[in-house]
């Protein structure tokens, strides 16, 4: 999704059920993930010196297959996929912004700085495709 569908999809939200419309504004403007947003509660909300705040659980450890290699979290669903590609769409829209890789990799809870890059790589490698 670009920036302005991005827009649309919270328009869209907007027009639905506050429980929807909050749950993808979660997802779309904290970058957070599914587990996340659903762990929230209305306890966990604050304000902070003039600013409304959420704590959340950050992400849990993924699990481990055989060869090592991370197998993501167990019970992915269509929601999961969802709030990936929204996660996906608003880190690279904060990259095309000029937001710092630093800044995006702190706000998407990336404990590694090359995984925001991929995001960053995956952005350039469509601006100089021929199609």
């Amino acid at each position: 999704m670009d920036r302005n569908e991005l827009g649309a999809l919270l328009v869209q939200a907007g027009l639905g059920s506050p429980r929807d419309h909050a749950l993808i504004s979660l997802l779309a403007m904290n970058w957070l993930r599914i587990s996340e947003a659903l762990g929230a509660d209305i306890d966990d909300v604050d304000v902070d010196r003039g600013h409304r705040t959420l704590r959340v659980v950050r992400k849990r450890r993924l699990r481990r297959r055989p060869d090592g290699q991370a197998a993501g979290p167990p019970g992915r669903d269509h929601q999961a996929d969802l709030t990936a590609h929204l996660r996906y769409s608003f880190i690279t829209a904060a990259l095309d912004a000029g937001v710092p890789l630093r800044d995006a990799q702190e706000a998407a809870s990336h404990a590694d700085p090359r995984t925001t890059m991929r995001y960053d790589r995956a952005r350039a490698s469509l601006d100089r495709h021929a199609t």
